[in-house]
């Protein structure tokens, strides 16, 4: 019988990834561009969402969100976001522009998640460039890379901002990334121009930093102490150690941006084909083979995943005009097979509908939610067995008495589901039962790729 701290540890990681799948929900900005209209800024009011893409239903806010509601960057579909980890809200940097004379604003908004509504509006006096959520703590911080770059800590309730550290001269020319998160939550990782840094993530102390030369896509593997960066100049993707930031390989890749890290730890890279067809390379990072190299439907990964999915952003159809393509959709591919499994439209008007050659639904942001669970742990008194879990299904049948002998020892903790949605900075942990005719009445689990 080990100690209830062993257990609660060993079980704890266990329900990051052991329980039965929830239905996957989203929070997405959507904004109606008509096709003539290609112009920025004025920005166009942004109208969020909470979305099931399981059935498609959404939930719209009552009103448009004209200020500190839109997002920027790249694409806007996952950096400028963070959550807390009960999915309850959604932490989005934002700017807008007022209706006096015209000045720009910036900011940080809360989001409800469940009524899409905004909560909250925090001033922010120079534009944050992206935000993330740290594993184990509370709150998030932000990262702003626009001439003196800085990197800032805050509380979710209230929003506020607690502690701002500069990180030295920015280059706006630069598409300065960050802020990444190691696995433990305990590093950030950002460049500032072309020189990449290694953070404290509790007081933005520099642990490790060196001069790339580029600054490009960046990517941590939760399952090996490494890093991934894309040099789009060389078209190569670099393999860095995540301690000191040092080189341990290099491939060409073609890299234009993307990078994802699946929950089976394959490495996914958006590339140009010679053809210059857009692709996507998944590849085994530890011999760098190459499983897969497919075009993908969509043009840019949603960094936030569930346990064995992953979305990208596509376009709905492209038979209006030969400059526009109509409305984007939200699609789900399977980690493992690489098929697409459902798509969701932006544009809920019908097919019929005139004004579908007028505008279309673009997305500007989205996130996808996490979902919280409490472990729970039961005794066997007979037998002296410990079991936690945080599948309903199996708390109701104990509870119940389905299984007989088992009770509530009063301890329990919160926990992630294994589609937390929030990246993969969690590594997801798979479940073994022994079979008691050999003496192993009892139960394993395992962080291990290759045991799993």
């Amino acid at each position: 019988m080990t100690s209830l701290a062993t257990r609660i540890l060993a079980i704890g990681l266990c329900a990051f990834a052991c329980v039965v799948e929830a239905s996957p929900k989203v929070l997405i900005g959507v904004i109606g561009k008509p096709y003539a209209d290609f112009s920025t800024p004025p920005s166009r009011p942004v109208t969020i969402r909470a979305v099931d893409l399981a059935t498609g239903s959404s939930t719209t806010g009552s009103r448009d969100c004209t200020v500190m509601c839109v997002a920027g960057g790249r694409y806007g579909y996952a950096d400028v976001l963070a959550t807390d980890h009960a999915g309850r809200h959604v932490f989005l940097w934002a700017f807008g522009w007022s209706s006096g004379a015209g000045a720009t604003v910036y900011g940080v908004s809360k989001i409800d998640a469940l009524t899409a509504e905004v909560a909250e509006l925090l001033p922010e006096p120079l534009p944050v460039r992206s935000l993330a959520t740290t594993p184990f703590r509370e709150g998030f911080v932000s990262f702003s890379s626009y001439n003196d770059a800085r990197l800032a800590w805050y509380t979710t309730s209230p929003l506020d901002r607690t502690l701002e550290v500069p990180l030295g001269a920015g280059d706006p020319t630069l598409n300065s990334v960050g802020p990444a998160v190691s696995a433990d939550g305990e590093s950030i990782y950002v460049f500032v121009a072309d020189r990449l840094k290694r953070l404290d993530a509790s007081n933005g102390s520099v642990l490790a930093e060196r001069t790339m030369g580029f600054a490009g896509s960046l990517a941590v593997d939760p399952f090996r102490a490494r890093l991934y960066a894309v040099d789009y100049l060389n078209e190569r993707t670099l393999v860095l150690d995540a301690d000191t930031l040092q080189e341990i390989d290099s491939h060409v890749t073609q890299g234009i941006g993307d990078l994802l890290v699946d929950r089976r730890g394959m490495l996914m890279i958006d590339t140009i084909s010679t053809e210059g067809e857009r692709r996507t390379l998944v590849v085994e990072p530890d011999t760098w083979t190459i499983a897969a190299d497919v075009a993908l439907a969509g043009r840019g990964f949603i960094k936030g995943q569930r346990h064995g999915r992953f979305y990208r952003v596509g376009r709905e159809f492209c038979e209006i005009a030969a400059s526009a393509c109509g409305s984007d959709v939200v699609i789900e591919f399977d980690s493992k097979t690489l098929e697409e499994t459902r798509r969701y439209s932006l544009d809920e008007r019908a097919v019929e509908d005139p004004s579908r050659k007028d505008f279309r639904y673009l997305l500007e942001w989205l996130v996808v939610l996490p979902v919280p669970a409490v472990a729970i742990e039961f005794h066997h008194d007979d037998l002296d067995h410990y079991f936690l879990t945080a599948d309903t299904n199996e708390i109701d049948a104990l509870d119940r008495g389905v299984f007989s002998g088992w009770r509530r020892t009063g301890e329990s903790f919160n926990a992630m589901r294994s589609d937390a949605g929030i990246g993969a900075r969690y590594v997801p942990m798979c479940r073994f039962y022994g079979r008691p005719e050999r003496g192993l009445d009892s139960h394993f689990y395992s962080a291990s790729l290759d045991e799993c």
